[in-house]
């Protein structure tokens, strides 16, 4: 469209209505309709609301669910916003199920491991935690609230192992990697080879890359799409995770994450 025309249909209020995309607004409509929802809604709840066809509902809710706008809520049949519909706002709904639904986990498994357990998403271009468990002093950059590296942290690879070769270039390719420790790695093909090896295992360790004398080590939670939609990570010094102990850590998170990623995907 030429910028003249577009310039007339913004001056000419019936113009701009007729020029609207029916697809894009219903999308926006919908985005607008959860971010208003305390508890989420059903595909019959937004049907209505949206006053179009389930059928027409059924496929926006899976186009906007496969871009992880939205996401299916754990043990429900209702729809919230997703983690990616929160690079636009401060907070979601969906973080704070998240967080209520994981709770009680990960406050067992801080125990079980006497580490400290936390669950972090992606924001942007950092990584943000949502939610930690650990009776200790909290180390630096790991308050909930906080954003992280993504290159030198075990939650950080794995919120960006899955990720496109497109989204990673966006990502890396145009700015620095810090070197924060001799582990760091500083080179984006270097760390593109890394987080093949990450997906391959389906866990990331982070061997002091951030902090010297600390370790972590994190797994993917999926939804139903098969999007990662946040990391849950342990971690702790070296003393409390040895390099002997990675490999046992790593077997129960993977096998906790995919119990977790069967809840939150069940109909």
């Amino acid at each position: 469209m030429e910028l003249s025309t577009l310039s007339a249909q913004v001056r000419n209020p019936k113009q701009r209505s007729e020029a609207r995309t029916p697809a894009v607004t219903r999308a926006l409509d919908l985005l607008e309709i959860l971010g208003r929802s305390a508890e989420g809604l059903t595909l019959s709840e937004i049907s209505r609301r949206l006053r179009i066809p389930k059928s027409t509902t059924h496929y926006l809710i899976y186009t906007l669910a496969a871009r992880g706008y939205l996401q299916k809520l754990p043990w429900t049949r209702q729809y919230s916003l997703g983690v990616r519909a929160f690079n636009f706002t401060s907070s979601g709904i969906a973080e704070l199920q998240l967080r209520q639904f994981l709770a009680p986990m990960i406050r067992a498994l801080a125990e079980r491991l006497a580490t400290g357990v936390q669950i972090s998403v992606l924001k942007g271009d950092e990584g943000m935690v949502i939610h930690r468990v650990d009776r200790r002093a909290l180390p630096a950059g790991t308050q909930p609230g906080r954003h992280f590296q993504l290159h030198c942290t075990a939650a950080g690879k794995i919120l960006t192992a899955w990720l496109s070769d497109a989204e990673l270039e966006r990502l890396f390719s145009n700015r620095p990697l810090f070197k924060f420790t001799p582990n760091t790695i500083t080179d984006f093909a270097k760390l593109k080879a890394h987080l093949e090896e990450v997906k391959k295992q389906r866990f990331a360790v982070n061997d002091e890359e951030y902090l010297p004398h600390r370790r972590a080590v994190a797994a993917p939670i999926f939804d139903n799409l098969g999007n990662v939609i946040s990391s849950l990570s342990v971690d702790g010094t070296t003393a409390e995770i040895p390099v002997e102990e990675i490999a046992r850590i790593a077997g129960e998170l993977v096998g906790m994450v995919q119990d977790i990623s069967r809840q939150i995907s069940a109909e």
